[in-house]
This record gives C-alpha cells, structure tokens and sequence, in this order.
C-alpha cells in the first residue's frame, strides 16, 4: 500500500514539473530590444572592393529608428534611412580605387540610444581587417 502511495505522489510530482516546464518553454527569446545590430564594425575584403558591392545591414528595435552617415567619404550608399523595428538596411560601396583603406562611420540611433558603426573597406595593400578600432578615425575619407 505504501508503495502505491509512493508511485501516486511521484506521478503527481512529475506532472507538476512537466507542467511548470511546458508552461516557461514559451517565446522568451523575442524580448523587447530598444536598438541593436549585429556588428559594430563591417569589414569588406579586397576580393569584393575592387566593384561596387551590395550587402544588408539588420537593425532591431521595438520603436522607431534612423540611421545616417555622420564621417567618412560618399562611397557608401544606405538605401534607407530610417524606419521601425526590424529591418535590413540595403547597403552599397563603390569600388575602393585608392591605394589605401578607407572607413565611413554610421550612427544608428532610436531612442535615447545611439550605435556608431564602422564600414571599412579594404585597400589591395592592406586588409580591413588589419586595421586596429583605435586607428580607424585616420581613415575616415
């Protein structure tokens, strides 16, 4: 008798922790985010330099945003330049015929909150990559 007791009460407690699990596995991955984006910084090779490259850059917010270039030359185009929650922005960069890197610096702002990221783009002498964070302002052009 005891025994069926012990196999009622851990019935019982296994269902109450099946319950409580299934009842937390809900979305809680989609939080409300103010601003953010993938990376701060986006470097484009040599290999894709040498052409005008497209690509997208995904900004996530739970409100209004704006994004604008704010240093740097006219090489790079932004296909839109402001919007709401998420989206992925349309990205263009003309051909680097320099011999030297450059960077531009972009803002994305919502809120209170502001994202400065940089695009650099790479020279056939040296790699964007190769470029330290603390340097890049000197290639702003």
């Amino acid at each position: 008798m005891e025994s069926s007791a012990m196999k009622r009460y851990l019935c019982i407690l296994i269902c109450f922790a099946a319950a409580i699990l299934a009842g937390s596995c809900q979305k809680g991955w989609e939080t409300e985010i103010e601003l953010g984006v993938n990376n701060t910084r986006i470097n484009i090779p040599w290999a894709k330099a040498q052409d005008t490259y497209d690509f997208v850059f995904p900004v996530y917010s739970n409100r209004s945003w704006t994004i604008k270039q704010v240093a740097g030359g006219d090489w790079l185009t932004i296909g839109k330049s402001k919007g709401e929650g998420r989206e992925y922005i349309p990205m263009q960069t003309m051909p680097n015929i320099l011999s030297t890197p450059r960077a531009v610096r972009v803002e994305v702002s919502a809120g209170k909150k502001t994202i400065p990221v940089y695009i650099v783009i790479s020279s056939e002498s040296l790699a964007a990559t190769e470029i330290e964070d603390a340097l890049l302002d000197s290639y702003l052009f």
